[in-house]
């Protein structure tokens, strides 16, 4: 199933996403004291540089641990929702198999074409 593997993609591209946020959240004011400070350095003929490890800031964060747990519970609620539509789609189709030997064909067109509409927005639901 494409469920896992999607899942999985969004999860990484939010926590790219917010841990860009939170490194220029950190980084950006440090880089502006950095500038500063060396600035104030330079005239006086003394440069030092520093190096920041981003990753290893937001590592040690707790909001980037209530981050990382809110974006599991978020892939996890939504990978349950998938199963329960892919439930109701197949019990819906199984309903038709079973009935369509007495149904008439105007009623087993009905019937398809929502079938069909209802897989559309299950894979539309699972690229999401």
């Amino acid at each position: 199933m494409k469920i896992i593997p999607n899942l999985k993609r969004t999860f990484e591209l939010m926590c790219k996403r917010n841990f860009l946020l939170l490194s220029l959240l950190l980084v950006l004011p440090m880089t502006w004291g950095v500038a500063l400070n060396n600035q104030v350095q330079a005239q006086d003929g003394d440069i030092q540089i520093g190096y920041v490890d981003p990753q290893a800031i937001l590592s040690k964060m707790p909001e980037m641990k209530a981050v990382q747990q809110r974006l599991q519970n978020f892939a996890q609620r939504k990978q349950e929702e998938m199963a329960e539509k892919e439930a109701e789609f197949r019990k819906k189709v199984e309903q038709f198999e079973q009935q369509s030997a007495v149904m008439s064909e105007e009623a087993k067109k009905k019937h398809q074409k929502q079938l069909g509409e209802l897989n559309v927005k299950l894979q539309e639901f699972q690229s999401q």
